[in-house]
């Protein structure tokens, strides 16, 4: 793949990676119905109370971007228990605009 194709990234594999990345985070692909993505955290513990607001904040960021890549998919639709760091709900790239 050529840096900065982004032809090739599907949703699937963009789950893989986070999981890789996050392994005690699980997300899972439910459905894509352009131009959203859903998406599922069953056990969200870490996520919600162990990363910070700042850690949950950028996965959640990470996660969108990465999904927002994928031609079509313009949003993401995060299912998870609501904690003290995080809350589920529907997320794009102009939710993340000011992280640095």
């Amino acid at each position: 793949m050529v840096p900065g194709d982004t032809t090739r990234i599907t949703p699937q594999s963009v789950i893989e990676a986070a999981n890789i990345k996050y392994p005690r985070i699980r997300l899972e692909l439910v459905r894509i119905s352009k131009p959203e993505a859903y998406v599922r955290i069953k056990d969200a513990t870490y996520l919600t109370q162990s990363m910070g607001s700042a850690g949950a904040e950028s996965y959640l960021a990470e996660v969108t971007y990465s999904l927002t890549a994928v031609r079509g998919i313009t949003s993401v639709s995060f299912e998870f228990p609501a904690g003290d760091h995080a809350s589920p709900g529907t997320y794009t790239r102009e939710d993340f605009a000011g992280l640095r």
